[in-house]
């Protein structure tokens, strides 16, 4: 019998330790979806769970980020039950009982989540930190959101003390909203309709609400899985209590609106509501200045924008002016044109009329984009462009048209579509006033293997040489052409994963309209210049490029070997190429020079590895980073770096990423011969020619007002004849730098 006390007196004492253990307050995850990939859950040392799945705990210290998707969690033993929307970033901080904590803490740094909290015989005490305030919870069923111009607490049912950081303390009953951003800190009343449309969208799609301690469920709170058809006369009555299908942002004004509809039984504010989304959705306007050729004007531009899935609109009515708005005399004219014309200033001319009207309606259209070049069976950009391409981007990668916007303002187009058997694609700089055009025309040879394909492309700037305040017969006033051969091996179209291989050969030719010399004892006639591809037997003047391309979800890279003889230049119509296309014919023609005397420099042969890299992290941040490294190979078989390297930078955060911290902004970096700048080789500057730069800041003063600080660069024109105006002696444009200061409104 002795010998039985002892393991008797063990159970007794592992018994209720073991009890205690077991009643230890954690938070369970018990159902999520996570439709892209991007949720994420981190322990409280800071560091991603590599896996997780229903059940999974989550004890303080954890935090989710659901990203695109949404979790559902019940705290143990308690009862509690919380859902997070997409986009939420949550933290359990503590919970009631664990180590002694007497509540249970929680953090909402942005998103949604929606709280059903127990009322059990005990006392359960919560608190929920947001960046503006503290929610002190004694038992309810309370919405909590936190983003972008407001940060809002509805209840349904119960108290919500709602404690600001500075300021005096507000209670939130049932069917109440505190906008914790407002300048008045208080609680209004919302129409109960409204309230409960937009509990019903912050439903629970696996947790009861009934099986919540000391809650009563209203009848349309169970999880959607598990709704049923409700008998007729039910369903009458839920017909008529039906609100607008969506809730408003809860912003300043339309917690105003809803406390008046709320004293005249009325429900017009959750229409009015509705109207103002779309509006916000759909309606730009900037206030401002900016910089156009040296002068600072004020303006007022219009910017309605439309997206409706791959199909994008934007339209831009802009009235920039010197000193009086209302004084059509003052207005700029880009180039000289008065786009608010319409045809009335052409004096009776029926075709300059038309001509005119076409002009200035093709102005007001900023861009039309549907599709996703590359990928997509039909394509198509029209507008201000700033990434227009060609195939694989042999010849034309990047061309921009919008570089010196709004100075210069150009329609052009780059489209494709891909019929199967064969496809096409054509792009052009200016619909208005055409100088580069060209096509790209393929085909799929081989019936059961459909990734292989073949193609070729021509694309020629007709006036390369005009456009300038330089007269064009100095330069020969020639059409410069590039055309190429390509093929595509294999390529790998799926939804979240994409890669293709690809080879591309190309060349050029200038073809003179005059006779030239461009200072030079030799004379070049008119036509195509002789001795462009061989000498001494050798192929000459040419470009190969072969590369792998791709994307996985939202990262995209590309990988590519390039090699050029000669004058020719890989991807030659670029973001930088309209700033030195002079540049660039001065070096054709000097070239020529090299090849009539015999100079071995025009066999050099330049080679190199370009590489780019970006991801995005849904809409709060993203990042892009190319380089291409190059090295020459002169005729000495001697290796050295080749000056012609390029850098693109795009890095960009919205307001999203931080809602705590609004301010957000971008820039964007691109420039030809970086290395040679850091040398300090001849006069090159960070932002001279060489460079297309442009970033801003913006900061948001109330939910549909941001100010703006941008700044760019810009090439000088002549404000009359819109000619590029250069560097005395060079061709290097001259370029100034522009700032613009603005409001812009978002509706």
């Amino acid at each position: 019998m002795k010998k039985l006390i002892l393991p008797l007196l063990m159970i007794l004492i592992w018994l209720p330790v073991s009890l205690i253990a077991q009643e230890e307050p954690t938070a369970v995850l018990e159902y999520f979806e996570d439709p892209y990939g991007d949720m994420i859950i981190t322990d409280d040392t800071g560091t991603a769970l590599d896996y997780f799945d229903f059940g999974e705990n989550l004890p303080p210290g954890f935090s989710i980020s659901t990203g695109g998707g949404l979790a559902e969690i019940r705290l143990y033993p308690n009862g509690t039950i919380v859902k997070l929307a997409e986009d939420t970033d949550f933290s359990i901080t503590n919970l009631q009982g664990y180590k002694g904590s007497p509540s249970n803490e929680f953090s909402l740094l942005a998103g949604k989540m929606r709280t059903i909290a127990a009322r059990t015989s005990g006392s359960n005490y919560y608190n929920v930190r947001t960046p503006t305030a503290v929610m002190g919870v004694r038992g309810t069923d309370f919405i909590n959101e936190v983003g972008p111009g407001a940060a809002n607490v509805v209840v349904r049912e119960g108290l919500v003390e709602v404690i600001p950081f500075s300021g005096t303390p507000v209670m939130a009953s049932a069917n109440q909203s505190v906008n914790t951003l407002a300048n008045v800190f208080q609680a209004t009343n919302l129409p109960p309709q409204q309230v409960n449309q937009m509990f019903r969208n912050m439903g629970f799609k696996k947790l009861s609400p009934s099986d919540v301690p000391g809650h009563t469920p209203v009848a349309d709170e169970e999880p959607v899985a598990e709704e049923e058809e409700q008998p007729a006369e039910e369903e009458e009555v839920a017909e008529k209590d039906a609100p607008a299908p969506e809730a408003p942002v809860l912003d300043e004004q339309e917690m105003a609106d809803a406390q008046e509809a709320n004293d005249k039984k009325d429900d017009k504010p959750a229409s009015d509501s509705k109207l103002s989304q779309i509006l916000r959705d759909i309606i730009g306007m900037e206030i401002g200045t900016t910089t156009i050729n040296g002068n600072t004007y004020s303006k007022v531009i219009f910017q309605p924008r439309i997206e409706l899935g791959k199909f994008k609109l934007g339209l831009y009515l802009p009235i920039i002016y010197t000193d009086n708005m209302f004084e059509p005399s003052q207005w700029y004219k880009p180039q000289g044109n008065n786009e608010w014309s319409f045809g009335t200033d052409q004096n009776g001319d029926v075709p300059a009329i038309l001509l005119d009207i076409l002009k200035d309606t093709m102005l007001k259209l900023k861009y039309v984009e549907y599709g996703d070049q590359g990928w997509d069976p039909f394509y198509l950009k029209v507008g201000n462009l700033n990434n227009m391409s060609i195939g694989h981007g042999a010849i034309m990668n990047g061309y921009a048209n919008d570089t010196e916007f709004p100075a210069i303002r150009k329609v052009g187009l780059n489209t494709g579509f891909d019929l199967g058997i064969f496809g096409m694609e054509f792009v052009g700089d200016n619909l208005a006033d055409p100088s580069i055009v060209g096509g790209r025309l393929y085909v799929n040879p081989i019936k059961a293997y459909d990734p292989f394909q073949i193609g070729v492309t021509g694309i020629v700037d007709l006036f390369p040489a005009r456009g300038t305040e330089e007269d064009p017969a100095v330069y020969g006033d020639p059409w410069l052409l590039a055309f190429g051969v390509d093929m595509e091996l294999f390529k790998i179209n799926k939804d979240n994963f994409r890669m293709m291989m690809f080879g591309d050969f190309s060349s050029m030719m200038p073809v003179f309209r005059e006779q030239t010399s461009l200072y030079s004892s030799i004379y070049i006639e008119p036509g195509v210049a002789p001795g462009l591809w061989l000498q001494d037997g050798k192929l000459k003047n040419y470009g190969i490029i072969a590369g792998l391309r791709g994307n996985v979800f939202s990262f995209n890279w590309s990988l590519e070997y390039r090699m050029s003889s000669g004058i020719y230049k890989p991807t030659l119509f670029n973001s930088l190429y309209d700033r030195n296309k002079l540049t660039y014919l001065t070096e054709i023609i000097t070239y020529l020079d090299q090849i009539e005397s015999g100079s071995p420099d025009a066999q050099e042969i330049v080679m190199g590895i370009y590489g780019e890299a970006g991801f995005s992290l849904k809409d709060k941040l993203s990042l892009s980073a190319g380089y291409y490294w190059p090295w020459e190979i002169d005729s000495a078989g001697g290796v050295s770096f080749a000056g012609e390297d390029v850098i693109n930078i795009t890095f960009a955060v919205t307001e999203k990423l931080i809602p705590a911290f609004p301010i957000h902004g971008s820039i964007t970096y691109q420039r030809s011969q970086l290395i040679n700048t850091f040398k300090g080789e001849g006069d090159l500057t960070l932002f001279d020619a060489n460079t297309v730069v442009y970033g801003e800041l913006v900061y948001p003063l109330a939910p549909v007002v941001d100010l703006v600080l941008g700044a760019s660069t810009t090439i000088l024109v002549d404000p009359d004849t819109g000619d590029t105006l250069f560097e005395p002696g060079t061709t290097k444009p001259q370029v100034a730098p522009v700032i613009n200061i603005e409001t812009r409104i978002h509706f």
